[in-house]
């Protein structure tokens, strides 16, 4: 019964000093007057430095430009609302998600006051800008970027996949192999059922045939 009490003490008192360092944090936290958050939620430049850059670009490379954001926009929302993103670093500040949802409020504008409309998707087609805003982006920086959990293999550049193509990895497979591209390690992790990329455990959809079909393409053609 001693132990137990003692448990229970010990426990309690890790949950209020928890609960003492949150509420401390939430005083330090600056508060934004109405001026300045009216103009921070005026623009995508704006809400980009406060928010983006300094919180998710470091895994959502896309989220670096307007467009990128305007297409996973309900996305990022819930992500934020349910404190599910960032994943490192902790939920956006108070002030972050003022600024965040502000800017949303005002219809997500480009600049300040002109309402902007999002570009039509870039087409599927084996070249680096699609296959990177179609599939590499949104499908694989999360983890595979210089911070990441799989910092190991980097594909946040054409360049920096280029320059591995030639790794090997388990098998004896190259990262990329050019001659034989089907041989290619990057599209048996891709393919495989039993420990598909993206893991299912990321809730990130796999790779439809049509983004299968056009990624071996794209290395078939020398990754242009």
């Amino acid at each position: 019964m001693q132990l137990f009490k003692a448990l229970m003490f010990f426990f309690a008192s890790m949950f209020l000093s928890s609960c003492g360092n949150y509420l401390d944090q939430k005083k330090t936290e600056p508060e934004l007057d109405p001026s300045t958050q009216e103009k921070l939620s005026s623009d995508f430049s704006s809400v980009n430095e406060a928010v983006f850059s300094v919180r998710c670009v470091s895994c959502h490379q896309q989220y670096n430009n307007y467009q990128g954001v305007i297409r996973e926009l309900s996305a990022i929302q819930a992500a934020v609302v349910s404190n599910r993103m960032p994943k490192s670093g902790g939920p956006l500040t108070d002030s972050q998600k003022e600024i965040l949802f502000g800017w949303i409020a005002k219809g997500a504008p480009d600049q300040a006051g002109i309402p902007s409309e999002p570009n039509p998707p870039v087409p599927l087609e084996p070249t680096w800008k699609s296959i990177s805003e179609n599939v590499i982006f949104p499908k694989c920086l999360v983890c595979h970027n210089p911070q990441g959990q799989a910092k190991f293999l980097d594909l946040s550049n054409r360049q920096i996949i280029f320059n591995n193509r030639n790794r090997v990895f388990g098998g004896g497979s190259k990262f990329i192999d050019l001659d034989l591209p089907e041989r290619s390690y990057l599209l048996q992790i891709l393919n495989d059922d039993e420990e598909p990329m993206p893991p299912v455990w990321s809730n990130i959809p796999r790779l439809t045939p049509d983004e299968l079909k056009t990624f071996s393409q794209w290395l078939s053609m020398g990754l242009p």
